[in-house]
């Protein structure tokens, strides 16, 4: 068979299989239609170029947090970008500045216990309680350490140790 006709034929799989299509979404995450697969949402990284800040939310047995809004905030406390975490707790965001503070929004996790660990402290969600971000690559890309929600079907967690 000709090598030309065989590429297109595996570009394809491979597109659809990077992108975390089909199969279920475990943890009551099921997608839409067709299967209730997973795709990555990449509306949030623009151009792939600038301050790119990527993580993940898990709840305490380590599995996924679709859906959670993570946000990011200047040193003054104004807020950046807020970025979803898609069905396998991942995501990703473009930031126009560079973030210093860290928090999830408590509207995006029913389910789930006012609280979120980060770097082993507890943070309240609220507005006045937010983690520190140190060491971001600026103009780059940073993997923050992942962000741990309590599922209010297990004991409620620690209290709160990080509040600034």
């Amino acid at each position: 068979m000709n090598s030309r006709i065989l590429i297109p034929l595996l570009i394809v799989p491979l597109a659809v299989f990077a992108l975390g299509c089909g199969g279920g979404g475990g943890n009551g995450g099921g997608g839409g239609g067709g299967g209730g697969g997973c795709t990555v949402d990449t509306s949030d990284i623009g151009d792939g170029s600038g301050t790119i800040v990527q993580g993940v939310v898990r709840d305490q047995n380590l599995a996924a947090v679709p859906n959670a809004q993570v946000e990011f905030y200047t040193a003054g406390g104004t807020l950046l970008k807020r970025a979803k975490t898609s069905c396998t707790g991942n995501y990703a965001v473009q930031l126009s500045g560079v973030p210093a503070r860290l928090s999830v929004q408590s509207s995006s996790i029913g389910g789930y216990y006012k609280m979120f660990s980060y770097l082993g402290d507890w943070f309240t969600l609220q507005s006045t309680c937010r983690a520190p971000l140190s060491g971001i690559n600026v103009g780059g890309t940073t993997t923050l350490p992942t962000v741990y929600l309590q599922s209010q079907v297990g004991p409620p967690p620690p209290p709160p140790t990080g509040c600034l």
